[in-house]
């Protein structure tokens, strides 16, 4: 297995999840390239999740997958065990520890982790589906893009209208783990980022206030001069979008509308 082979292994358990953790044993991690799980633990994008709950028995070769009963033994490693209730002349079969650990990741920790790939600072946001992270603002040489992750079976990167398969633009090089932004850059500059569909006034002032309620509950300050630079507009202007009385309720005025 190569490092490019081992994210695409950990990017097509995670678009199958729709986004949800996803764990991976670290003796499964044993088999992988160790420079490719190094980058992936140093970018954050695999982080230590609490032991497993059930192992599969190496009591006979059925291998069952089994509950772990643990026992604490202080100053000592603690004693791991199953209780193999299939065969009468097996009893407690010991169980590593070691074997227990694991690592998690989700789609929210890969969106996070491709927003400081791209230098983004800002935390990423959920979208309500949960399948769906605004990872920040793209400027590309012509424009500005907001880039979103989404999981519905498939990783895929979205900058404005285009997307783009995730595991196109992502790499592990060596120790490295990078994104491909020369090419999200060329995306956000196509013409044909813009799609046909644009965000409604009311759809950007609604997105925009539950991003300044989300910066304010956790009590960040100067929240006016973080998503000014989110959006690529003056504090002034974003005053404006922020007081903004939405429009008469139509189909469209809380959603995109398409341009003549």
């Amino acid at each position: 297995m190569t490092p490019q082979e081992a994210l695409a292994e950990l990017l097509g358990r995670l678009g199958a999840s729709g986004g949800a953790p996803v764990h991976v044993t670290a003796d499964e991690l044993d088999g992988w390239p160790q420079d490719a799980v190094a980058a992936m633990k140093q970018r954050k994008l695999l982080v230590k999740a609490s032991p497993a709950h059930s192992a599969i028995c190496p009591g006979c070769e059925r291998a069952c997958t089994m509950p772990v009963h643990v026992i604490p033994n202080p100053p000592h490693v603690p004693n791991a065990f199953v209780a193999c209730d299939k065969r009468e002349d097996i009893g407690r079969v010991p169980v590593s520890i070691a074997a227990l650990e694991r690592w998690q990741t989700s789609g929210g920790a890969l969106a996070q982790a491709i927003a400081r790939l791209l230098g983004f600072d800002q935390p990423v946001q959920t979208a309500s589906s949960g399948h769906s992270w605004i990872i920040g603002v793209l400027k590309g040489n012509k424009h500005s893009r907001h880039v979103t992750l989404s999981s519905n079976g498939a990783l895929e990167l979205a900058v404005g209208s285009l997307n783009v398969p995730a595991g196109e633009v992502l790499r592990i090089d060596g120790f490295k783990f990078t994104i491909d932004s020369m090419r999200l850059g060329r995306l956000a500059d196509s013409s044909a980022a813009d799609g046909d569909v644009t965000e409604s006034a009311d759809a950007r002032s609604l997105r925009i206030k539950n991003r300044r309620d989300e910066l304010i509950a956790q009590g960040q300050r100067g929240f006016l001069k973080t998503i000014a630079a989110e959006e690529g507009v003056s504090t002034s202007r974003l005053k404006q979008i922020l007081t903004r009385k939405a429009a008469a309720t139509t189909p469209d005025s809380l959603g995109h509308k398409r341009r003549g």
